[in-house]
């Protein structure tokens, strides 16, 4: 009876480290929860598109659009992924009417200030930002751990951000304008123009992709 009882315990240690074992190997990587499979389905069972990388910063560093139903650019969130840090943060709502449609430009030297894709404002209203007037800049300052959000002039200018700095092109007067994301709460008033030639200053390292971009999966 002991021998037996011995085995049964055995069985169970082996158990709980095949299953320990298959958790970790979960995740695509270590500390970064697994993505959504393309045969995923909502509550109700209904498909839901697959999450796709929608931004490139780098090999170890993008943006990722996960779906909420079965259109793959519509009814979505837009998540900052960073493999080397173990970072998956919520970032915006996709706002389909803004964002893809400009150069936007990250660049790849930055580590700590980053942007996301900007959205206008009442789009934004459900996630809990409180960004419900006009254009609103999703901004990091600790690496895309969390995400505040910044006054944009528009929500289909071209952008860039190198240092602190973001940069947005006003397409209405043909400037380059500036904002300091190490402001404490930036606001609109903060927007200063540093060039009347209407271009992005060029990035110390280029990124991957300088544009969002959604693949439709044709069942929108």
């Amino acid at each position: 009876m002991k021998y037996t009882r011995t085995i049964a315990v055995l069985a169970a240690m082996t158990g709980s480290i095949l299953l320990t074992a298959c958790a970790l190997r979960a995740g695509p990587y270590p500390g970064v929860p697994e993505l959504l499979s393309a045969s995923s389905v909502d509550q109700r069972g209904r498909p839901v598109a697959p999450p796709q990388v929608v931004y490139r910063i780098d090999e170890n560093r993008y943006f990722e659009l996960v779906p909420r139903g079965e259109g793959a650019c519509t009814d979505a969130t837009v998540f900052y992924v960073d493999k080397k840090k173990g970072i998956r943060s919520l970032v915006v709502k996709w706002d389909r009417g803004a964002m893809g449609g400009s150069a936007f430009i990250i660049d790849a030297a930055n580590d700590q200030y980053l942007v996301g894709p900007v959205t206008r404002g009442n789009t934004d209203c459900s996630s809990g930002g409180g960004s419900c007037g006009g254009a609103r800049l999703p901004y990091s300052t600790d690496a895309g751990r969390t995400w505040k959000r910044a006054e944009a002039l528009s929500p289909t200018d071209p952008m860039s951000v190198s240092g602190s700095i973001v940069y947005e092109v006003d397409s209405g007067f043909d400037t380059t304008q500036s904002l300091d994301l190490s402001k404490d709460s930036p606001s609109r008033r903060d927007w200063r123009v540093v060039s009347k030639n209407g271009q992005l200053p060029q990035s110390r390292k280029a990124p991957i992709d300088n544009i969002f971009h959604c693949t439709a999966n044709g069942k929108e």
